[in-house]
């Protein structure tokens, strides 16, 4: 490719099939078991990746992908779970950082003494930091409109292998770390990418609020979809 392509990481179908079928001229690869898809949106390169779900597919996939394409910045996209009341499903989060949920350092208890998440220290390792998103494709994605049917939020996402439905874990993960929601890919793609010098950003569409008793639908992955597709798209038309 001459020019450098712009890269789409979704985990799984439901946050990649609108995406797919906007690709033009589509070329399937696989690269040591992950699905790449080369293309052209508006004639510009761009490549979709399947990272599979979790942190260290995410890392693995990314890896490969940056070391394949060498990519202008890599967007992030697909579902997350609410982490506060008012953020509902179809809202969009553009998430400015992210941080890993599974850093945790637990009590010491006796046998017979039970497990509480709860007293949890997070994050608890110097490791765990949060990560920032690419401050110009912050801004490209805050002075445009991608998406006119629902709100959207700018903030930090918890990112981890967890999926969280126990509304006191989620609100300790809210107060202790500042998050908006959780998914599971984010800090993966976004640690690669900054160990790499790769901008990045994420778009996450809110799927499901335990918090207000609104259990996961895939079928909003949607509307990330449409939002990332938009962000791309004008950005091309910028290029």
């Amino acid at each position: 490719m001459n020019k450098k392509p712009i890269l789409i990481a979704a985990a799984v179908d439901t946050e990649l099939n609108y995406l797919l079928e906007r690709l033009e001229n589509k070329l399937e690869k696989n690269l040591n078991d992950y699905s790449f898809w080369e293309g052209n949106i508006k004639s510009y390169p761009v490549v979709i990746y399947k990272t599979e779900i979790g942190t260290i597919n995410a890392t693995i996939s990314t890896v490969l992908a940056i070391k394949e394409y060498d990519p202008l910045f890599i967007v992030n996209t697909g579902t997350a779970g609410a982490h506060k009341k008012d953020i509902m499903p179809k809202d969009i989060v553009i998430g400015k950082e992210i941080i890993s949920i599974d850093s945790y350092k637990a009590g010491s208890k006796a046998e017979g003494e039970g497990s509480n998440s709860l007293e949890w220290e997070q994050p608890a390792f110097r490791f765990e930091k949060v990560v920032n998103c690419d401050n110009e494709l912050l801004k490209f994605a805050m002075n445009n409109e991608f998406y006119d049917d629902a709100k959207i939020h700018i903030g930090r996402i918890g990112s981890g292998n967890a999926f969280n439905k126990e509304v006191d874990k989620i609100n300790k993960l809210h107060e202790s770390l500042n998050t908006i929601c959780e998914e599971m890919e984010g800090i993966g793609v976004y640690k690669t990418c900054d160990k790499l010098e790769i901008p990045k950003i994420s778009f996450r569409v809110i799927s499901n609020n335990e918090i207000v008793g609104l259990s996961y639908d895939p079928l909003y992955g949607l509307y990330s979809q449409k939002f990332t597709y938009e962000f791309v798209r004008k950005y091309i038309e910028r290029i």
